[in-house]
């Protein structure tokens, strides 16, 4: 799952396209994780609504990837 990350992350012109893949993939691990198995599994919304969409795509890291190399703003 790497490679296909990694070559996404290379296509959008991140400098770091290996890590950012790395990054997206564990990200997503997490929420798959967490969709059946943990908090969000109990919550009672069900995969593939609309509501389970949104609450998925909520997800900051979702919404943007900034550069890699730049340290987070304060």
């Amino acid at each position: 799952m790497h490679v296909p990350a990694t070559a996404l992350f290379e296509t959008l012109g991140v400098t770091r396209p290996e890590v950012a893949g790395a990054d997206f993939v564990s990200v997503v691990e997490g929420l798959v994780f967490d969709r059946v198995a943990a908090a969000r599994s109990l919550d009672g919304i069900r995969a593939g609504t609309p509501a389970s969409v949104e609450q998925l795509a909520r997800v900051t890291y979702l919404r943007g990837v900034a550069r890699v190399d730049d340290p987070p703003s304060a």
